[in-house]
């Protein structure tokens, strides 16, 4: 989403001419040269943004929600922080700020793709297929597969599992390399029970190095298939890789522990 930090001179600085005279303070300056709420608000929303975007999420909130406290009513303020707290766990907090940004902006794609993703990670899955349904249908959507990937993994947890297909495939009509569709075919297809063609896409994942996570992640799940074809050696060559991967995250960890009922 690049780099949204801008950096604008501290309203501080209005109040240089008080250090010679009490008179030129801050209570000087006419009510209509002080910024509107959204223009005072701006800075602190974009360096909040700034911070999520390189993985400074603590900082990023702090700035964010100081940027709520001059303009509550910024869709762009609120959805990001429903990203940020996403980030942190806190699904409730995440949720109220998302559905706030898209009442505030119903035409922002951005806002409701965010709000169809807070819903998956809550296992909200008919309201998070419902926002994607309403962007697939969306002529002005510059990024169908997006969307589609989402309503595919909303579905496959309801096990609607033809129409997951569905809308994966098409996801991948519009963008053959984009990784998550890639991922949840693969696990489509273990749970349907075709572990070969779940390890086409998987080692397809591999192969897009997408980030430690995923890696870890496609690793693991390859280790689950050869498991299950009796494929032991293969299981845990996948099983180092995803430690190597993500030593500390979700997948890491279960593959050390899988390794060690292997071994």
């Amino acid at each position: 989403m690049g780099d949204h930090a801008v950096h604008t001179r501290s309203f501080a600085s209005l109040c240089l001419a008080g250090l010679v005279s009490l008179t030129l303070g801050c209570v000087s300056v006419p009510a209509a040269n002080q910024p509107k709420p959204a223009e005072a608000a701006e800075a602190s929303r974009n360096v909040g943004i700034d911070h999520v975007v390189n993985g400074r999420v603590a900082l990023g909130i702090r700035d964010l929600r100081h940027a709520m406290t001059v303009y509550p009513d910024d869709a762009l303020t609120n959805m990001w922080l429903g990203q940020a707290y996403l980030l942190k766990g806190r699904l409730d907090d995440s949720l109220v700020h998302a559905e706030r940004a898209v009442e505030l902006d119903p035409m922002s794609h951005e806002a409701r793709l965010n709000l169809s993703v807070i819903n998956l990670h809550m296992g909200r899955y008919s309201e998070a297929v419902s926002h994607a349904d309403l962007l697939v249908d969306d002529p002005t959507f510059a990024s169908p597969w997006r969307a589609l990937t989402n309503r595919g993994w909303g579905q496959l947890k309801q096990r609607q599992l033809t129409l997951a297909r569905r809308s994966l495939e098409e996801a991948l009509e519009y963008r053959p390399r984009y990784w998550p569709a890639l991922l949840n075919l693969g696990i489509l297809e273990q749970i349907e029970g075709d572990r070969l063609a779940s390890l086409r896409y998987l080692e397809a994942v591999r192969e897009l190095d997408p980030g430690s996570g995923a890696v870890a992640e496609a690793n693991y799940r390859m280790a689950e298939a050869y498991v299950s074809l009796g494929h032991r050696e293969r299981a845990l060559h996948h099983l180092e890789e995803a430690i190597e991967a993500s030593p500390h995250g979700r997948w890491g960890r279960q593959s050390r522990e899988y390794l060690a009922l292997l071994r």
